[in-house]
C-alpha cells in the first residue's frame, strides 16, 4: 500500500505495512496497486490521475483510497 497523507503518526504504529508516496507520483499514470492518499493531496493536484480516476472509497472525508487493479497485456 502506498500512503501519502500530512498526518504525523507513522501507519505501521497501527501495524498497517506501506511505502510513503512521493509527489512526484501525482504526475504520471499509477503502477496498479492500493493508494491511500490524504484529502490535502487530492485537493492540491487537480491536474493529476487523483482526479481522472474515481476512488474506491473516501474514508473519513480524510482519506482517498484508490485500488488500480493490474491489467492484461494484450498484443
Amino acid at each position: 500500500m502506498w500512503v501519502a497523507y500530512s498526518g504525523s503518526f507513522p501507519p505501521e504504529a497501527w501495524g498497517v505495512q506501506s511505502q510513503p508516496l512521493g509527489l512526484y507520483y501525482f504526475d504520471a499514470e499509477p503502477v496498479p496497486g492500493l493508494y491511500v492518499v490524504s484529502a490535502k493531496f487530492v485537493s492540491r493536484y487537480p491536474i493529476s490521475w487523483l482526479w481522472t480516476i474515481p476512488p474506491t472509497a473516501i474514508v473519513g472525508h480524510a482519506l482517498y483510497v484508490y485500488d488500480i487493479p493490474f491489467q492484461a497485456i494484450t498484443p
